[in-house]
């Protein structure tokens, strides 16, 4: 269903299990919406702000119809927005008692495993926690009252109980289980059939489901770098395995060498035939058969790779890296995944505030024709925010170089000098950032951060609490970062966030054929938005959403290219993020931010012009 079509309404249940008082206006038709789609078995796709109260919605909506005899699954992108979930339960379990479970992988779960290791109950190794009388009391323990996974592993370690092996076998029993994409959808992962219910009893709530798409991709592709396969082909004396590894690093080779766009199966199946006997799926079975019981990492990912080579067929791309020397099997179609499993329940509501448009991301997961597309709008004061752009800068690919770099940097300082507080700046890539950064000159007193790459959570954190210093930051991350994402800056810290550049993603053997393939099913300029223009905008309304998390913030959104005001990327952004040219931006961030301490005098398009 599209999104302007009209969709029945069930009656009002008052606030049912809605955990809070009131119910705000904006919270108000999201509710109704998927109260209906859950009654009415249909699955809805929400562009649902921050703000709105996502989480607390789609719990009361799904659970007012599983609490009796079903369950809800809530699914997230990381384990660290596991705890909305389990505290917003915390306030519906305070007017209905009900079971909730929450798990995580067996490999985090576990209280003995060592870094760089397995859990040894995966290694066929004896567990003092994996005890069946101790696991059953465990469980029910914790269906008693909602708790946090750090929660439940000092109860299980207190019981002397494996936390995961609790968790699932209380599965069966809960209203409530708050799990990761991974859990539900990876096809070695069977959450939802272990819970042992019908179809019609379950109901899939899954949140941040803008990542869902990449993130079913990405569970199904996999890599096989050089120094890896010599590491397996040193470590392994069976005749047989050294063979066919000799002919896997052989092939890794000649691939990189001769830089062939594509490959097929039949090639590097042929080479290992010739070599041992085996082709590449049957040769990592016996790897993985032989390895059994030891830990050898190496193996384990070659095994893993020959396992992906040929599975999924043509659903699948094969192509070399020669930069890097790898081997790529990337998966391309998660519609085939996402709609099985979203059939196996009764309504899946699937909510982001950057679901940004929901229409493309029901064709992505394969039920355009049996979902309801909503668009809820931000509860926020339209007046809280400012979003002003500046073409006179771009980081488009044919036009770098020196003086790119330099303009950029110019203009961050212009923003600095116009705004009393914390800046946080995205830039296209670290190399782009690197770039910058040397070519900034004033920054206004503000001290100068930096995201660098493979930065600890530790070093991270470090970076945020800068920002709470009584110096104001100037805080420089990537687009594709977990600054941009993965990191909520509460208490109006951010005054101004800068999106430098339209974080596009370079072209690639993957976008290509992804190109080619969703040319085939919906056209070439819906194509080109979907792969390339859509996820660009997802980037940067993700990092402007690090400034506003309360309806009392304030802050300034600055976008540095002359692509924001192109037809093709305005006709992409939301209707409530539009954003202003305007003759003197600095004069714009001073009327805004009220300050005038710091003076600055300012000084119909086809999309492939867009992505050069």
């Amino acid at each position: 269903m599209e999104a302007h079509e009209p969709f029945p309404l069930t009656p009002a249940i008052e606030n049912g299990l809605f955990p809070f008082a009131q119910v705000r206006e904006g919270q108000r038709q999201f509710l109704d919406d998927a109260r209906s789609c859950v009654a009415n078995k249909v699955h809805l796709l929400a562009h649902a702000p921050t703000g709105i109260g996502k989480t607390a919605v789609a719990l009361a909506a799904a659970l007012e119809t599983t609490q009796e005899s079903g369950v809800t699954f809530f699914l997230t992108a990381r384990q660290s927005q596991h705890n909305a979930a389990v505290e917003t339960a915390r306030y519906i379990w305070r007017r209905n008692r009900m079971g909730v479970i929450d798990i995580i992988s067996r490999e985090d779960s576990c209280l003995c495993n060592k870094p760089g290791g397995k859990p040894p109950c995966m290694d066929s190794q004896d567990c003092y926690f994996l005890e069946e009388e101790r696991i059953e009391k465990a469980s029910r323990r914790l269906l008693e009252y909602p708790l946090h996974v750090t929660e439940a592993q000092r109860l299980c370690l207190r019981l002397g109980a494996c936390p995961y092996l609790a968790a699932r076998k209380a599965v069966p029993m809960a209203q409530l289980v708050v799990a990761d994409f991974n859990q539900a959808f990876s096809l070695d992962c069977d959450l939802m059939g272990a819970s042992g219910h019908k179809t019609e009893e379950m109901v899939l709530v899954v949140d941040e489901a803008h990542n869902l798409p990449g993130r079913i991709m990405e569970n199904r592709s996999a890599l096989l770098q050089r120094s890896t396969a010599h590491g397996a082909f040193r470590s392994t004396g069976n005749r047989t395995f050294k063979a066919g590894l000799k002919a896997l690093i052989d092939h890794l080779d000649r691939s990189c060498f001769e830089r062939t766009a594509q490959l097929p199966i039949e090639g590097l199946d042929a080479a290992l035939i010739d070599a041992c006997g085996l082709d590449a799926a049957s040769l990592g079975q016996q790897i993985r058969e032989h390895y059994r019981n030891r830990i050898r990492r190496s193996v384990d990912e070659v095994a893993d790779f020959l396992l992906a080579w040929s599975r999924d067929g043509d659903r699948s791309v094969r192509f070399a890296d020669p930069g890097t020397g790898t081997l790529h099997v990337r998966y391309l179609e998660p519609g085939i995944i996402a709609s099985a499993v979203m059939d196996q329940c009764r309504c899946a509501i699937m909510m982001s505030g950057t679901l940004h448009p929901p229409e493309m991301f029901a064709d992505l997961l394969g039920i355009r024709d049996v979902a309801v597309c909503r668009r809820y709008t931000s509860p926020f004061p339209k007046e809280n925010r400012l979003i002003l752009v500046d073409d006179s800068v771009t980081s488009r690919f044919d036009r770098r170089d020196d003086s790119t770099y330099a303009a950029m940097a110019e203009r961050l300082d212009l923003v600095c000098r116009n705004v009393p507080g914390n800046v946080l700046a995205f830039l296209p890539s670290y190399d782009f950032l690197s770039k910058v950064e040397a070519n900034l000159t004033s920054t206004v007193g503000k001290k100068v951060l930096s995201e660098r790459k493979g930065m600890a959570k530790a070093e991270k954190d470090a970076l945020l609490m800068s920002l709470r210093g009584e110096r104001p930051c100037l805080l420089l991350a990537t687009a594709s970062g977990s600054f941009a994402e993965g990191v909520d800056v509460p208490d109006n810290l951010i005054a101004s966030v800068v999106v430098a550049g339209l974080p596009l993603s370079p072209p690639s053997i993957e976008s290509e054929e992804l190109m080619a393939r969703m040319s085939g099913r919906h056209g070439g300029r819906k194509a080109m938005m979907y792969v390339r223009i859509y996820p660009a905008i997802t980037k940067v309304l993700q990092a402007a959403g690090r400034a506003i998390r309360s309806e009392t913030d304030r802050a300034s959104i600055v976008l540095l290219d002359e692509r924001y005001l192109g037809d093709a990327v305005r006709a992409g952004l939301p209707s409530d993020f539009v954003p202003q040219q305007v003759d003197d931006i600095g004069a714009a961030l001073r009327q805004f931010h009220g300050e005038h301490q710091h003076q600055e005098g300012s000084s119909d398009e086809p999309i492939g012009n867009i992505i050069t």
